[in-house]
């Protein structure tokens, strides 16, 4: 059984072409496969949580720094929303911090956090193909600058994650898992068909256990990127499935990208499709005005160019 194969399509047609259900590398049932996509095509498939922890060059980038990180985060969270009397997807018995509270209402509670940017060990996907696509695309479009040429849709097969696919790599075992949130009071998580992935350790429902944990604090925080674990690490499954693949990362040139956003458009992929609320109004309307704020400076720029070639030429 392979990792995420990589194909990568110079023509936009053929990789939209990809997506639609009659490929049979959906195994006709495209409901089986979720997606996630990215701006730059040499992005790991790394948690928001690890990304802050590997970006601030003051903390230490190992699993121990990450756990600590997670606990605080989720404390102040917790805190803050009682301060002032929201609601969380957990018992009100008055808990003094996150520890006391059993794995499966702090994966709720960070569900409920991750989408309203709270940086979680989630790993954000849809359901659907074109809303991974759009993102890829939105976050391009707000880059200031782009390191690589290509932009990823990586697709993910959930039979593995439905009942956990266990992973292990240099002696700490893993268990890949899929989690649905709550759509309760969260109309972006409905409109956008939002589920996570995450990775799960047999520490986290022991806390005691997980302070004692002497090897996390030797063991880099790159086990939390679920790309670099499959390429690494091992599938321990009990039986190999030859006709299956775990998924695929598709990557297409940026210089698509106006063929692409228009595409999306005219299916009615845009931001106030998937965030329904004033603020996904607000981005969608600056998102239009800059762009062709962008695409009148850039005419303006290539116009006065073709002046000066012109008078150049004339005076020749």
């Amino acid at each position: 059984m392979d990792e995420f194969k990589h194909i990568h399509f110079e023509n936009p047609k053929k990789f939209l072409e990809f997506f639609e259900p009659e490929n049979s590398i959906w195994f006709n049932d495209t409901s089986r496969w979720i997606f996630r996509g990215q701006a730059q095509s040499n992005w790991g498939l790394n948690t928001t949580l690890a990304r802050d922890i590997i970006n601030d060059k003051y903390t230490d980038n190992t699993l121990s720094q990450f756990y600590w990180s997670e606990m605080a985060i989720l404390n102040g969270f917790i805190f803050r929303c009682r301060e002032i009397g929201l609601e969380l997807p957990i018992s009100q018995k008055g808990h003094p911090d996150s520890s006391f509270l059993d794995f499966d209402e702090r994966l709720h509670t960070l569900a409920l956090g991750q989408h309203y940017g709270l940086p979680t060990r989630m790993l954000d996907w849809t359901r659907n193909r074109w809303n991974a696509l759009f993102f890829a695309l939105d976050t391009l479009n707000n880059l200031e600058y782009s390191r690589t040429s290509n932009l990823s849709v990586w697709c993910l097969n959930t039979q593995y994650t439905e009942l956990g696919l266990p992973l292990s790599i240099e002696g700490v075992n893993y268990t890949l898992n899929e989690f649905h949130p709550s759509f309760h009071k969260n109309i972006n998580a409905v409109s956008q068909v939002a589920m996570f992935t995450y990775l799960e350790t047999k520490y986290d429902k022991n806390n005691d256990k997980l302070a004692a944990c002497s090897k996390f604090k030797t063991t880099n925080i790159n086990h939390f990127d679920l790309d670099y674990i499959l390429k690494n690490g091992e599938i321990n499954l009990n039986h190999k499935k030859e006709a299956y693949t775990i998924g695929y990362k598709l990557t297409v040139s940026r210089k698509h990208y106006n063929f692409l956003k228009s595409w999306l458009s005219n299916r009615l992929i845009k931001h106030y499709n998937l965030f329904p609320d004033y603020k996904g109004v607000v981005s969608s309307t600056t998102h239009y005005w800059k762009e062709s704020l962008r695409q009148d400076g850039l005419s303006a720029y290539k116009n006065n160019k073709r002046k000066k070639f012109t008078t150049t030429q004339t005076k020749k």
